[in-house]
C-alpha cells in the first residue's frame, strides 16, 4: 500500500515538473522569437538606405522587441510560483514571516499626528 502511494506521489510530481517544463520553454520561444526575427531583419536590411520614418518604426520594434526579452527573463519566477504548490507555500510563508517587520519600517515614518479638517 505504501509503495503504491510512493509512487502514485512520484508519478504526480514528475507530471507538474513535466508541465512546468513545457511551460517554460513554450515562453521561451514565444518571447525570445521577435528578437531573433528584429536581429535576421536587420541583418538583411543593413546596406538599405533608411528615412526618418523607418529608422523610427526600427526603434521602436527594437523596444518592443527588448521588453519581450527582459520578460523572458522574469518568466520563470511567475512560472515556477503559478504551478509549483510547494513553491506557492512556501514564498506565501516567507510573505508572512517578514509582514511584522514591514509594518514596522512603515509605522516609523508616518507622521504622529493627522489633522482631521
Amino acid at each position: 500500500m505504501r509503495r503504491c502511494r510512493i509512487a502514485h506521489t512520484y508519478k504526480v510530481k514528475i507530471k507538474d515538473f513535466q508541465r512546468m517544463i513545457f511551460t517554460h520553454l513554450l515562453c521561451f520561444i514565444l518571447l525570445t522569437m521577435p528578437f531573433a526575427i528584429h536581429k535576421l531583419y536587420n541583418g538583411v536590411t543593413i546596406y538599405h538606405s533608411k528615412d526618418l520614418l523607418r529608422r523610427e518604426w526600427k526603434n521602436l520594434s527594437l523596444r518592443i522587441v527588448r521588453i519581450l526579452w527582459f520578460a523572458n527573463e522574469a518568466s520563470g519566477f511567475y512560472i515556477y510560483s503559478l504551478s509549483s504548490k510547494k513553491f506557492r507555500r512556501k514564498f506565501l510563508a516567507s510573505i508572512l514571516k517578514c509582514e511584522p517587520y514591514w509594518f514596522k519600517v512603515k509605522c516609523r515614518y508616518l507622521p504622529r499626528f493627522i489633522a482631521v479638517n
